[in-house]
């Protein structure tokens, strides 16, 4: 019997060969922005570089299914398919515009799995389901899920730190996150709590145990040792820095040509998951290789056009218009009101005064007014008011970011009520204790967007997407008020009359 394929299967492989090509074009067509931002983290990023490994290991993962996807009959699903498609498309729209990078990354692997479903079928995507949903790995949004895991593995890197420097005869205390030696005081900073690296050895551990190891107790073992051991390597790195500190054998905290930067963990985790691997194996009993059976042609439809080209039409059709409204939606610039070099000249009850310390928590860049007084009312109380307006907003140009993340984690929210606010709908501002090269201030915060007043982050994001959509503009503006405060007095001591100016800035917007 001869093993050669009919003449129409061989047509209707090039059709899906074809079709496929052109829908893998609409695709990047339509997710260009975010796929270039996780190139460019990758390459840029040290806390990211796994993302590229992810891809190729994903791609691996894929290959080792091709025999199986091989004798899989594609059976596009379009009443689940397209509203899991058109979903994702909206989440990465609503991110889009309002610069939110993490539903921008979750869209495109939401929208892989809403096109596989489409048009190749439920099976297919089951088939494909974890090397599509390993690729979360690669993003570069976990810090949103990790955030609060970086104090406690601070104080965990610090413990293990002081007590392995102890243990070798070095007068070593520890103060929470602070190490003191005799020459020099270390501090284990959030950037060097290791939990980003956690993320990369979790990343590479995942697949390795799903390809060497068959019991699912062995897989997990190997992850949660790896997981551990990487937590204990970053306390060792930790020590190695004190040590070398403490003898002042280099120049540089993080050891001889940088070795001991946070990228330790993840190589440390990396070396050990393999020992894990190496010890966790059964070597009298190999994995079973996959039986392959010849794919038999009545398996595939028999006509000359065995895909159905509804669900395509639908998949380029969705892609096509998100793609040309991504790529091609522009913001309206809007100038404020009132130029900043003449608004807030004239508060009653303060006086504005020489700016000299130009000092705040934060100050945005790229900004295109921005505004720095500094008033003082007839008790002498000094406050600093910042603006920072943008009059439009895009993606890596936008007001709220990670470097306001610090302002919002101790913050907390009050209300006032001013002229301009009712009786039942106060103004919400954030107040939150911080610390300037001047010491300590107490410093309200809050956003102007398109005209409303709002401290919550995640609302300024939902308003900014809002009028992005609606009437293009995404003009706002950051507004800060500082106040010192002296040493060794109750924070809140100022509040009354900081609030009160802040109640004359509200009445003038």
């Amino acid at each position: 019997m001869s093993t050669l394929r009919p003449p129409y299967l061989i047509e209707s492989h090039r059709r899906f060969l074809l079709a496929s090509f052109v829908v893998a074009v609409f695709f990047i067509y339509s997710f260009a922005g975010v796929l270039f931002s996780l190139l460019k983290s990758w390459y840029g990023n040290a806390s990211y570089s796994h993302g590229i490994l992810v891809l190729i290991i994903s791609g691996y993962l894929i290959w080792d299914r091709r025999h199986r996807l091989a004798r899989i009959q594609t059976s596009p699903n379009l009443c689940a398919g397209a509203p899991l498609l058109l979903f994702s498309l909206l989440l990465y729209l609503a991110g889009n515009l309002g610069g939110l990078l993490a539903l921008q990354e979750l869209s495109l692997i939401v929208a892989l799995n809403g096109t596989l479903l489409l048009l190749l079928g439920t099976e297919f995507l089951l088939t494909l389901l974890f090397p599509v949903l390993y690729m979360l790995f690669m993003l570069t949004s976990w810090d949103l899920l990790t955030q609060r895991l970086h104090e406690p593995f601070q104080y965990i890197s610090a413990y293990i730190g002081t007590e392995l420097m102890q243990f070798i005869g070095i007068a070593a205390y520890r103060e929470a996150i602070y190490i003191e030696l005799p020459n020099i005081t270390l501090e284990v900073a959030k950037v060097c709590s290791g939990v980003n690296y956690l993320i990369a050895v979790a990343a590479i551990g995942i697949p390795l145990a799903y390809i060497a190891l068959n019991s699912w107790k062995r897989r997990i073992l190997l992850i949660v040792y790896g997981l551990i051991m990487a937590v204990i390597a970053n306390g060792v790195r930790v020590a190695l820095i004190g040590t070398l500190a403490y003898y002042d054998l280099s120049g540089d905290l993080h050891g001889p040509l940088h070795t001991l930067h946070a990228m330790f963990v993840a190589v440390a985790g990396y070396i050990f998951l393999f020992i894990g691997v190496w010890v966790l194996s059964d070597k009298r009993k190999s994995r079973e290789a996959e039986t392959v059976e010849p794919t038999d042609s009545t398996n595939r439809q028999s006509t000359g056009k065995p895909y159905p080209r509804l669900p395509y039409i639908v998949a380029l059709a969705g892609l096509f218009i998100l793609g040309t409204i991504v790529n091609f939606h522009t913001p309206l610039p809007v100038p404020p009101a009132t130029p900043l070099a003449t608004a807030y000249s004239n508060l009653p009850g303060w006086l504005e005064i020489p700016t000299g310390d130009k000092s705040m928590p934060v100050r945005l860049s790229g900004v295109d007014e921005e505004l720095l007084r500094t008033f003082r009312n007839y008790r002498n109380r000094v406050v600093r008011l910042y603006v920072a307006y943008y009059s439009y907003q895009v993606q890596g140009k936008e007001i709220v970011s990670y470097n306001l993340d610090h302002l919002h984690e101790g913050a907390t929210k009050i209300k006032l009520f001013t002229e301009t606010s009712s009786a039942h709908e106060p103004i919400e501002v954030n107040r939150v204790v911080t610390e300037t090269s001047t010491g300590k201030s107490l410093t309200y915060f809050w956003y102007e967007m398109n005209g409303k007043t709002v401290a919550d982050r995640f609302l300024s994001k939902l308003y900014l997407s809002w009028h992005s959509l609606i009437d293009r503009q995404t003009n706002g503006a950051l507004i800060m008020v500082t106040i010192d405060i002296e040493e060794n007095k109750d924070p809140m001591s100022k509040q009354g009359e900081v609030e009160t100016f802040i109640k004359e800035v509200l009445n003038r917007l």
